[in-house]
């Protein structure tokens, strides 16, 4: 298909084009048909434990982004790209419940236990802006948490079989362990 073809062209799969935009594998795991150009990218380089803002950056990059004039690029707030640029591809996969892609993520080694918590609050709770108001709908920081959340049984058990920190901590006031939000849902 054409990410073939873009790829065998040397189109970089980790690549983005601003902190407010994820990887190319980042968006192919927020879709629930992704884990085939999932697996295209990893086989072609994409970094299984990137994050957009975090790749190749550092703060600086997020602090810049905030300057940026919000007519330079128009979006919704739930637009499912934005909310992809500080999640691993795991913690997207997990949260659109793509076992499959999952499951692809963990064979080929990614972090189960990758968390958002080493992102500065600023960033979490513009990250989970639709979130945070919101009792019945926990904000998660971990692959694990979302599967808790999600209340799929199976992916739980794939990601703690897989090692996933069952006790993992939320950042300040930004998230809760999964016995916590299993409790909750």
């Amino acid at each position: 298909g054409i990410v073939s073809l873009l790829l065998e062209r040397k189109a970089d799969p980790n690549t983005f084009t601003t902190s407010e935009s994820g990887t190319a594998l980042q968006i192919a795991c927020g879709l629930y048909e992704g884990a085939e150009i999932a697996e295209l990218l990893i086989e072609k380089g994409a970094g299984i434990d990137t994050h957009a803002v975090r790749h190749r950056n550092d703060d600086a990059d997020f602090r810049e982004s905030e300057s940026e004039s919000e007519s330079d690029f128009e979006t919704d707030s739930h637009d499912k790209i934005t909310l992809f640029r500080f999640k691993s591809p795991i913690l997207i996969a997990a949260d659109k419940e793509n076992w499959e892609t999952v499951q692809i993520l963990l064979e080929e080694g990614a972090d189960v236990n990758l968390s958002m918590r080493t992102f500065p609050i600023k960033a979490l709770k513009e990250e989970f802006e639709y979130e945070i108001g919101d009792p019945v709908d926990p904000v998660v920081l971990t692959p694990l948490q979302a599967a808790v959340r999600a209340e799929n049984i199976t992916m739980t058990r794939m990601l703690l079989s897989a090692g996933a920190h069952v006790d993992a901590r939320p950042k300040g006031k930004y998230g809760h362990t999964a016995l916590q939000i299993a409790a909750m849902i």
